[in-house]
């Protein structure tokens, strides 16, 4: 579910504002002191920033010590949603911002008191509101660290008067605006025409292309095409309430949305409500059109919902096995020819460049011939279409021989092997169906076995029941033994997960995620392949499968229709032979949770199962999450778990096992960085704890390791970096590289003491070879003319420096200005490594540079991880000398998600290749990839 920082903290107003929705906003309301604490507590188990909303919050008696709390609780941004009415005159604004207010939002309507208070029903509102708004001005200019911004409405009464707003107050200082679209109801049913919304929305962008404008809640397709707008879809933002009060919300909320059928076939139709039904009602929908990438290409900080482009089919509904906890109903049935074709035709309009086909089942092997004639056919026109395809074939594996397992390795093809664990327990929850039920499961091993040693990539999924959570870890290391790499941990649907059940499948959990680490540390790499993933409440999925009858559905209604028997109908998407795009199927989780619950109303027995596994959901995940970093394929970082969260002798391993890799022990410090670079998101955290930092240090007490990496948000900067140096060198370590900005550097005396304390070896980031570069791509005013400071300083006291950068947009073009500075400056060591897919402060599309542009524009010769391929096109040898990069960055350099397309399959410089990013193969698809064939007298 969506992480949400909003919190309603009291419904109190001093002003009557017309549109307001309160009676809606009762149901997320805080009831009660009580009630309050649990609720921050858990927005800042998922985020770093809260905004205390209301009504208006500086009614609140207690809000000054409310946001002296928040910091308390670690809260690094702080912001209300106000009026600004009771700052105009006394001392709260100050004692806000000493509490830690970080930003207010000041809602604006006009600048017209006509207007601004006819919405407001409030005589006198403006004159309050511009006056607290210049209260918190006059503090910004001398506070920095407080961010004011303007909220407003677009309606019919004030279209006129917007632009002026956003002009006015933007020079006189706002930093930001947000111009939302007014939900129309019983007390506000005037719709502003779109095409005139459009009109404004383009002139504003136009006028004030500096001045960050947000247009939330109109239809995407409204404002799609306007260069430069920034825009977001109607959305909820609330934190978590009582499930019953959050249904009624989200109900009342979306009743006055409603898609209409122009919406078919657009790529935001699952984020999307679709227009207001009181527009449509009085002017129609001649407005609406699907959005379609190419519609989105002009939309600044926007990137299209994150389909993956993936598709389960179901060739047959039977199955030669009847687990004890399979929720779904099998049978006799087959899927037609023309049935699988089009469910194939409708996945190749994705606008995804690479797309999945899964088979599912069933057991999807007993209809071999028409998965393998559908794998030929949606391969071929994958080709056609300029795409690539993974293929998932889900398997109890009794079929799979080393025919197919041949056939198989011809394509891109990925197995999700079904088995739990060893034979008594496979034939107790597993029991075979009809004849030849001896040594069925013998033979299953026996494929599994075939499947290891085959070049096919596979996982093996365990399923684990109430009553077999004990087995778990024991299987995993029954599995592990036959040579299997990698395994998912799943937990079946269905009643019987009791709060113990619970915890002691999370148990299980964390004692294989040990396992496999330790294993991994050995130099026999296993995965558990749950860590990193956020799919949880598993109930909650919202993939596609096509039943063998040709409709589709979101894919709860089959998988688990035995637990839940009433979603084919809220789930049901449509006949694969009628639909005409697969983008915008996609459901999203809130509303599949929404489905769920309207479907199985309080009290029911199926109601009962839906929170029992929303439980289990949340609790699993949370696990997970404490195992590792919660993380999408975008924005996952290896080197988190496999590395920087392992002791000091577990680390000591790794390097032992990957000397390339690793060549010192790594210490990850939390703290504030004093950048707040483009491509990064890198949000305030508590220090890390100086006693967690000792106690991990004394664990050198038996490595005895001489050398110390320092690593982090800007390990320099912690808090306690002095005696973590300190304690260090108690603990044996006695010398130290950092990777840093280098800010704290910049001070001569500084410089000179970390260098006499030790830390001799440093890796210092640097963006461009001027200020104007460099400090747009960090974020931080003068931090060019302070690395270079710090640069200067640490040659002169004979440090070891590296200078490393990233290859962004913002930078292609002076990396050969940057280049030359460094080398002819300092002399010093200089690699340039891209920029890895992540949540960041700009979307990856504005940072991330295509291959062929690449080749074209960046005239180095330091290029780092970048594929073979493009490298050897900008420099020879594509191949650098290791020492280039420093050894706190090489791990970083070396552990990313990096993925390799199968036209790689023949590169002769594949095992020698990093690759490339899925998300980049998404924006670009393989222009630029090119694999090496054998040739004489080919070199890197």
């Amino acid at each position: 579910m969506t992480s949400r920082s909003d919190i309603t903290v009291t419904l109190r107003c001093n002003n009557s504002c017309r549109f307001c929705p309160r009676t809606t906003l009762e149901h997320v309301k805080v009831r009660d002191a009580q009630e309050l604490e649990p609720r921050l507590m858990a927005i800042r188990k998922q985020s770093s920033r809260v905004t205390l909303s209301g009504g208006e919050v500086t009614l609140l008696p207690g809000i000054v010590d409310l946001v002296a709390t928040c910091r308390t609780m670690g809260f690094s941004e702080i912001a209300i949603i106000t009026n600004a009415r009771k700052l105009a005159s006394g001392d709260l604004v100050d004692r806000l911002v000493e509490a830690g207010l970080t930003e207010a939002c000041v809602s604006v309507y006009d600048l017209s008191p006509e207007v601004h208070d006819w919405f407001t029903a409030t005589r006198g509102s403006l004159e309050e509101t511009l006056a607290g708004l210049d209260r918190l001005l006059a503090l910004a200019r001398s506070r920095p660290q407080l961010s004011v911004r303007v909220n407003t409405l677009l309606g019919v009464r004030n279209a006129q008067g917007i632009e002026m707003l956003v002009k006015r107050l933007g020079e006189a200082g706002v930093r930001g605006f947000l111009v939302a679209d007014l939900v129309l109801g019983e007390h506000y049913s005037e719709p502003l025409d779109h095409a005139r919304v459009r009109d404004i929305a383009r002139r504003i962008t136009a006028a004030r292309p500096d001045t960050p404008v947000v247009w939330r809640g109109f239809p995407l397709c409204v404002l799609a095409g306007i260069p430069g707008i920034v825009a977001e879809p109607m959305n909820i933002d609330t934190t978590l309430v009582d499930d019953r009060n959050l249904d009624t919300y989200f109900d009342e909320f979306f009743k006055n949305f409603a898609h209409v059928p122009a919406c078919a076939g657009c790529i935001e139709a699952g984020r999307c409500p679709g227009p207001q039904k009181l527009y449509t009602r009085q002017l129609g929908s001649g407005s609406i059109s699907p959005v379609t990438t190419a519609s989105l290409s002009d939309m600044k900080g926007f990137e299209p919902s994150s389909d993956p482009g993936r598709l389960a089919i179901t060739p047959t509904t039977a199955c030669q096995m009847r687990c004890t906890y399979c929720q779904v109903k099998l049978g006799s049935s087959h899927a037609r020819p023309e049935i699988l074709d089009a469910a194939v035709d409708l996945l190749m309009t994705s606008r995804r460049k690479r797309v999945e086909l899964q088979f599912f089942g069933g057991e999807p092997l007993l209809r071999r011939a028409e998965v393998e004639r559908t794998m030929e056919r949606a391969s071929r026109l994958a080709l056609e279409r300029g795409k690539e395809i993974l293929f998932t074939i889900t398997t109890n594996g009794l079929l799979l021989d080393g025919e197919l397992i041949d056939f198989l390795s011809g394509f891109d093809t990925r197995v999700l092997f079904s088995m739990d664990g060893p034979l008594d327990l496979v034939e107790r929850t597993r029991p075979m169906r009809g004849k030849g039920k001896k040594g069925a499961h013998a033979l299953v091993e026996k494929n599994l076995r075939r499947l290891v040693s085959s070049p096919v990539k596979h996982f093996v999924n365990i399923v684990a029941t109430p009553g077999t959570t004990d087995r778990i870890l024991s299987s995993v290391e029954y599995l592990a033994g036959m040579g299997v790499a990698r395994v998912q941990i799943c937990y079946a649907l269905g009643p019987g997960w009791t709060v113990p059940s619970q915890e002691a499948f999370c148990a299980a959990l964390v004692a294989c995620a040990r396992f496999a680490a330790d294993r991994t540390a050995r130099g026999r790499p296993f995965t558990i392949q749950n860590l990193g993933s956020h799919a949880e409440p598993v109930v909650l999925s919202n993939d596609l499968l096509v039943d063998v009858d040709g409709t589709l559905y979101g894919d709860a209604a089959l998988f688990a229709e035995k637990a839940f028997p009433d979603l084919r109908g809220p789930y049901r998407v449509g006949h694969v032979l009628e639909l005409a795009s697969f983008d915008g199927l996609r459901r999203s989780r809130e509303r599949n949770l929404f489905d769920l619950r309207r479907t199985y109303p309080p009290g029911t027995p199926g109601r009962l199962i839906v929170e029992m596994h929303m439980d289990m959901g949340r609790r699993v995940q949370s696990t997970l999450d404490a195992l590792g970093p919660r993380a999408s394929a975008r924005d996952r970082n290896p080197l988190l778990d496999t590395v920087l969260t392992r002791s000091v002798p577990e680390q000591v391993r790794i390097m032992r096992a990957h000397p390339s890799m690793l060549k010192l022990p790594l210490l990850l410090l939390h703290n504030p960085c004093s950048w707040n670079c483009i491509f990064c998101k890198s949000k305030p955290l508590e220090p890390t704890c100086f006693d967690d930092v000792a106690r991990w240090l004394a664990d050198n007490d038996q490595a005895r390791e001489p050398r110390l990496g320092l690593v982090g948000n800007e390990p320099l900067l912690h808090p306690d970096i002095d005696r973590i140096i300190a304690a260090a060198r108690q603990h044996h370590f006695e010398r130290f590289d950092a990777l840093t900005t280098g800010d704290p550097l910049a001070d001569p005396s500084r410089a000179r003491d970390l260098f006499s304390a030790g830390v001799t070896g440093y890796s210092l980031p640097l963006f461009g070879s001027s200020p104007e570069v460099h400090d747009a791509i960090s974020g931080a005013a003068g931090s060019h003319g302070r690395s270079v400071a710090a640069i200067d300083n640490l040659v002169g006291l004979g440090a070891s420096v590296h200078i490393h950068t990233n290859l962004v947009r913002q930078n292609i073009e002076d990396l050969a200005r940057l280049e030359r500075m460094v080398r002819e400056r300092w002399n010093l060591p200089f690699c340039v490594i891209p920029v890895r897919p992540k949540d960041a402060n700009l979307p990856y599309a504005e940072v991330a540079v295509s291959y062929p542009e690449i080749v074209a524009c960046a005239r180095v010769s330091s290029l780092v991880a970048f594929p073979l391929c493009v490298a050897r096109k900008v420099q020879d040898p594509a191949i650098l000398d290791g020492s280039i990069v420093s050894d706190v960055l090489k791990m970083y350099v070396l552990d990313q998600p990096f993925v390799k397309p199968p036209l790689c399959a023949t590169c002769t410089l594949r095992s020698r290749c990093s690759g490339t990013f899925d998300a980049l193969l998404g924006l670009y698809g393989p222009a630029g990839l090119e694999p090496v064939l054998p040739t004489k007298g080919t070199s890197v």
